[in-house]
């Protein structure tokens, strides 16, 4: 009996649908760390400063994204043939403007690296350093059709890279409401 008690969760989990995760998680022991010490209220986040508008493509998401900018764009500027370059230890801001077709009390947020050498054993690996609360990039909550800032300040670290997709879902397992992908150059 003792033993049944034990796996009784398990075993409900074990019955439920799978559903696939918007992107992968190093593990859920950081994921619930992040998670427990996200604000309960609401907050504002400011929009970036303005920078280079850059090429974008958007991903499949309930909602349409109009704009990205990086600040500041190095070299290169900001078209898919000649992407900004980030540099080993520098810090960026990376703003997108969308408009969600769905709300979100509490969004959460994914940021992918795409690496087309492939030389971490993928194409693309979740990006270190990140929150998976999307209330620390935009305002929440996120109301539907009501055109919002992602704001993220980003600090690239020594691993290889040349696109970034960013990502806004309405929360752990819901629809992505925002999405975007762009091309980068990277240089250590």
């Amino acid at each position: 009996m003792f033993m049944f008690k034990l796996l009784a969760p398990l075993l409900a989990l074990a019955a439920l649908p799978s559903l696939a995760a918007p992107f992968y998680m190093e593990d859920i022991a950081s994921y619930v760390a992040k998670d427990s010490a996200a604000d309960a209220g609401v907050r504002t986040i400011n929009p970036g400063p303005s920078g280079t508008p850059v090429a974008f493509t958007s991903c499949d998401a309930q909602g349409t994204v109009s704009g990205v900018t990086i600040s500041p764009c190095e070299s290169g500027d900001g078209t898919a043939g000649s992407p900004c370059v980030f540099t080993n230890g520098n810090h960026y801001t990376i703003n997108i403007t969308y408009t969600p077709d769905l709300a979100a009390t509490s969004p959460r947020s994914g940021l992918a690296a795409h690496d087309a050498t492939e030389s971490y054993g993928a194409d693309s690996y979740a990006y270190s350093g990140q929150s998976f609360n999307g209330c620390e990039y935009t305002a929440c909550p996120v109301v539907a059709a009501k055109e919002s800032e992602y704001t993220y300040e980003f600090v690239t670290l020594d691993s290889v890279f040349d696109g970034l997709t960013f990502n806004l879902t309405t929360d752990v397992f819901g629809p992505s409401i925002m999405c975007a992908s762009i091309p980068v150059a990277f240089s250590s």
